[in-house]
């Protein structure tokens, strides 16, 4: 069973820790080992699972799996890319080629713009769109398990073995830390948003924290249950 309490508790029981990984989070690039160190927390792989906050150590391997963590967010969004590229692509060009010859040449940039506007029509991409969201949705709901299914055992081949992905991410328990990290991250946004630079920082690796050691929790359970 996962354990929210304990998981919500996790990111507070190391407060020095828990500063270095905010420190972290602001900087660009740099904010990677943050996101490796998110990852750590989840329990999966060569880290046991614990309640307290793991050991910043091993920077290189923390920024590696930040870095392919990032890589394969954008390989799984790469669909829904591809769909909107394939079908709003042909549909620009060919409104484009409707213009009036004089349309882009006469007038201010807003004009130009205004102009565009009144030849462009929303119809022909509300089904390409809707079906580019559905997959993007689909996609950030299954990342989470692709990204604990690579660290697992560090095989980068297995963000395609959507067969034990599945078996993880379609359990009530997945679902349920979604909704709870989704949420919390909202509030915590909201609440600290108002604090220059910090506050998204801190927003952001506290509920990452929390998020992957609920994760973790649910993947390990999961993968266990035939």
């Amino acid at each position: 069973m996962v354990d929210y309490a304990g998981a919500f508790e996790k990111p507070f029981t190391d407060i020095e820790k828990l500063l270095l990984g905010i420190l972290f989070d602001i900087i660009p690039i740099i904010n990677l080992l943050s996101f490796g160190y998110e990852i750590k927390c989840s329990g999966v792989g060569k880290e046991k699972p614990s309640k307290k906050m793991p050991e910043w150590n091993n920077f290189g391997r923390l920024f590696l799996n930040g870095l392919l963590a990032l890589i394969i967010i954008l390989i799984y969004l790469i669909p829904a890319a591809i769909l909107l590229a394939l079908c709003i692509g042909p549909t620009i060009v060919d409104t484009i080629n409707t213009f009036p010859p004089t349309m882009l040449q006469d007038g201010t940039i807003a004009h130009r713009f205004i102009s565009l506007g009144q030849y462009i029509h929303p119809e022909p991409f509300e089904v390409p769109c809707l079906c580019a969201l559905l997959l993007v949705a689909l996609a950030l709901y299954l990342l989470p398990a692709a990204i604990l299914r690579y660290i697992e055992n560090e095989r980068f081949k297995d963000i395609f073995d959507f067969r034990k992905i599945f078996r993880v991410a379609f359990k009530g328990n997945y679902l349920l830390t979604i909704i709870v990290t989704l949420v919390l991250w909202l509030i915590l946004t909201s609440l600290l948003r108002f604090i220059p630079f910090l506050g998204c920082a801190i927003a952001s690796f506290i509920s990452g924290v929390i998020g992957l050691s609920l994760f973790g929790q649910a993947y390990l359970e999961n993968s266990k249950k035939k």
